[in-house]
């Protein structure tokens, strides 16, 4: 399987990469690979790769989204709405890592977040992250032309 995982650089998207090329082929990109804010350059090049799947560890930190909303909603909401929709073009599997972030950050002790809590991100990084997540779930379907 050919699988494409952005973010390759950070610790999470590095430690994927290592695990899939055991058995895939991996495609380890860094953010001067491929700019997943340009809808046009991830189209052209979901079309010339065609991966099986896309993993998404692409991140702008904590501290740079506090500095820099504009860059911070383009990374990690439009970046995460682009290769969902070039993953859906291509009738691929998609997979985006968010963030506990998006959560209210309650004191130490409590039981771990689940998918049935409410998100009540308190920052830009939180906020961004969860509107990620829903842009990506938005995705067209596969049925949409290359």
């Amino acid at each position: 399987m050919k699988v494409a995982i952005t973010g390759a650089g950070g610790l999470v998207g590095r430690h994927l990469a290592a695990r899939f090329a055991a058995k895939d082929e991996v495609l380890a990109l860094g953010h001067a690979d491929l700019d997943i804010t340009d809808l046009s350059a991830v189209l052209k090049w979901a079309e010339t790769e065609r991966p099986q799947l896309i993993v998404n560890c692409a991140v702008m930190g904590v501290d740079e989204c506090e500095r820099d909303e504009l860059a911070a909603r383009a990374l990690n909401v439009d970046g995460p709405r682009t290769l969902a929709e070039a993953a859906a073009r291509l009738d691929a599997e998609f997979v985006h890592f968010s963030s506990n972030y998006v959560f209210g950050g309650e004191e130490e002790g409590r039981e771990p977040y689940t998918l049935k809590d409410e998100p009540r991100p308190v920052n830009v990084y939180g906020r961004t992250k969860l509107a990620g997540s829903k842009a990506a779930g938005a995705s067209p379907r596969p049925d949409c032309a290359m």
